[in-house]
């Protein structure tokens, strides 16, 4: 296969087509950065702060949706006509009874937590940029001399798609002698 009929990597940002290479030299900055000990150290360091980053706001929503459970619960009692029972009842209950219900405010927490997470698509879903992503498309800017940030996306085909020649004036001639000819008859 000649340079011509390689295989081409083409460059976007921001969905704007902003260069090519040949799929040879991409395929190349990829295994220099696999083999790239510091982007490995790197990317395990960025998975444990994306572990623990999650792991603390899942903790924060948590706690969030305990006082709001607790508020709703002190809401309702305040408003409800029996409300003087429930109070009545915190006073009076036994230790295992108050425990339940602390349990059952735990679990109806970690319910609204788990309900908003998926209804708004967001269970686990915190956003992170892979260092070895960020390293590819760093390269390949310098590579195609890129100015600009932002998103990028590579695309490739293996084969060369088949260009048309075209439509010549010809091609539109004969067609309208062919549209003329069907109107007629």
């Amino acid at each position: 296969m000649t340079q011509a009929q390689a295989p081409i990597a083409h460059v976007f940002i921001h969905d704007v087509e902003v260069g090519s290479m040949p799929l040879v030299d991409y395929e190349e900055i990829l295994a220099s950065v696999r083999k790239d000990w510091r982007i490995r150290i790197s990317g395990a360091v960025e998975s444990m702060q994306w572990l623990a980053g999650g792991a603390t706001r899942f903790a924060r929503d948590y706690v969030r949706g305990v006082v709001t459970v607790m508020a709703l619960s002190i809401t309702y009692a305040a408003l409800a006509p029996d409300g003087a029972d429930v109070v009545a009842w915190w006073q009076h209950a036994a230790p295992q009874e108050i425990v339940g219900a602390l349990q059952a405010v735990s679990l109806g927490a970690l319910m609204l937590l788990l309900a908003v997470r998926v209804v708004t698509g967001r269970l686990w879903s915190y956003p992170v940029e892979s260092a070895y992503n960020r390293e590819v498309h760093l390269r390949v800017r310098r590579l195609l001399e890129v100015p600009s940030d932002g998103p990028m996306r590579i695309t490739w085909a293996e084969k060369i798609p088949v260009k048309s020649r075209g439509i010549s004036f010809r091609n539109v001639m004969d067609l309208a002698k062919k549209l003329e000819r069907s109107s007629r008859g």
